[in-house]
């Protein structure tokens, strides 16, 4: 977990709050683990030459195997780890592939909070934005978690 002890509760989050992953690489082998998980071995993820005649020009990895390593840094992180119900939704825009080598990271943005008629929890609305090494946006959009109230 990050520097936290625990993430943050519900009454913690203020419209704002930012929050910053560290990198993750994206390696050849998570593209390899990540079809056999998923069963996607579409050939723009898994065949050199395939992939060399696409538009991209090489292989890439998976929109989704992106989305799951920004879940991970976003955990890692520690301000959603342990007090997080669900994840109840999520808007997601692909905007540019994610090549073997390259460096991912994102940041997390409070966008807004609602309270629930549930019980023991609330609504918190994140903007999320992926880059790349070279600052490039990768992938971007909303998160909406329910988060445990502190009482």
């Amino acid at each position: 977990m990050g520097d936290l002890e625990r993430g943050l509760y519900f009454e913690e989050f203020n419209t704002g709050d930012k929050f910053f992953s560290g990198e993750r690489e994206i390696k050849a082998n998570d593209i390899k683990e990540f079809a056999s998980l998923s069963g996607d071995f579409n050939s723009i993820h898994m065949d050199e030459g395939s992939a060399e005649k696409s538009i991209y020009g090489k292989r890439i990895a998976h929109g989704l195997l992106t989305l799951s390593v920004i879940s991970g840094l976003a955990a890692a992180l520690g301000f959603v780890e342990g007090t997080t119900i669900a994840f109840r939704s999520l808007e997601w825009k692909f905007k540019r592939p994610v090549y073997i080598g390259d460096k991912i990271k994102s940041s997390f943005k409070v966008i807004d909070k609602k309270k629930l008629p549930i019980d023991g929890a609330g609504l918190i609305i994140f903007r999320v934005l992926v880059t790349n090494q070279n600052g490039l946006k990768v992938q971007s959009g909303k998160w909406s978690l329910v988060i445990k109230n502190e009482n």
